[in-house]
């Protein structure tokens, strides 16, 4: 579940690359999607090994019965490789946990199994600590990554980039947001950029509720999961073909670009990996 975002600064933009197979099959219908679940986690340098071991003995097999259950449609773990960008003193972290819930599933209901039978994120295991756990929602038109992506990707060696972006909380602001992104950034991806295999995913998620954030934690309300490969620049007339072929009347990459800036900044963009081992499809 984590393409390159075209909200980055041209410091910041990732090179994509081609992908293969049918594109079609990767994009869900809007009755598939179902409310996340996103948890931020720290975990010291020294204990990350043993921290994975965690999940893949506890973890693994806990969401693997959510899923058989029918309360989880699929689970990705990420770890950082680097920090892109950080807005100063911002804490430490190293892992993000995603679980899709079915579109019938409640956060509570999944918080609900969590207690029940024991919570098996390894919380705790190594000195791991929890420092956000929040419930998001799709952006609308914004979301082009499924789970039958995995084996492509890794045949593709995929990389992922994790934006953590905080939209000026103004209900103006959020409504500008979300319109630039499901009538312009998301069908320019999904309708012209991976037809044309010049990138391979982006999962757009809103902040519904934030759960829990521990203190020092930066805000943020929205959080992409970018795919993108090495062997492909995608180029800033790319990106401004693809937005003026689908919103003639939306402004290009430069005027889009602007706008963004002009209501959003991002405390966190991470580069990282997904823990294809730790995953539940």
């Amino acid at each position: 579940m984590c393409c390159l975002s075209l909200f980055l600064t041209p410091a910041l933009l990732l090179s994509i690359s081609v992908h293969s197979g049918p594109q079609t099959s990767r994009f869900p219908s809007k009755s598939e999607s179902g409310l996340y679940i996103a948890e931020v986690i720290a975990v010291p340098e020294l204990h990350k090994d043993s921290y994975v071991s965690c999940l893949q003995q506890a973890g693994l097999s806990f969401w693997r019965g959510l899923k058989r259950d029918g309360v989880l449609h699929d689970a990705s773990t990420c770890e950082l490789i680097s920090i892109y960008d950080s807005d100063p003193d911002v804490p430490d972290w190293n892992f993000l946990l995603v679980f899709h819930l079915t579109p019938y599933t409640k956060p509570q209901d999944y918080s609900r199994r969590v207690k029940s039978l024991g919570d098996k994120s390894c919380a705790g295991q190594g000195g791991a600590k929890t420092l956000r756990r929040e419930v998001l929602r799709p952006t609308p038109n914004a979301n082009y990554a499924t789970p039958e992506d995995d084996r492509e990707a890794i045949q593709l060696k995929v990389e992922y980039v994790v934006e953590y972006i905080a939209v000026r909380n103004t209900p103006e602001d959020l409504n500008a947001y979300r319109e630039i992104m499901s009538s312009s950034l998301g069908p320019a991806l999904g309708q012209v950029l991976i037809p044309k295999e010049l990138t391979f995913g982006l999962t757009a998620l809103e902040t519904v509720s934030v759960e829990y954030s521990a203190e020092g934690m930066p805000t943020w309300n929205q959080l992409h999961i970018n795919a993108t490969l090495p062997t492909y620049h995608l180029t800033a007339e790319d990106r401004d073909a693809a937005l003026r072929q689908v919103n003639p009347k939306g402004g290009g990459n430069s005027e889009i670009v602007k706008r963004l800036d002009a209501i959003r900044t991002k405390p966190r963009v991470d580069k990282v990996k997904k823990l294809y081992e730790l995953t539940v499809r």
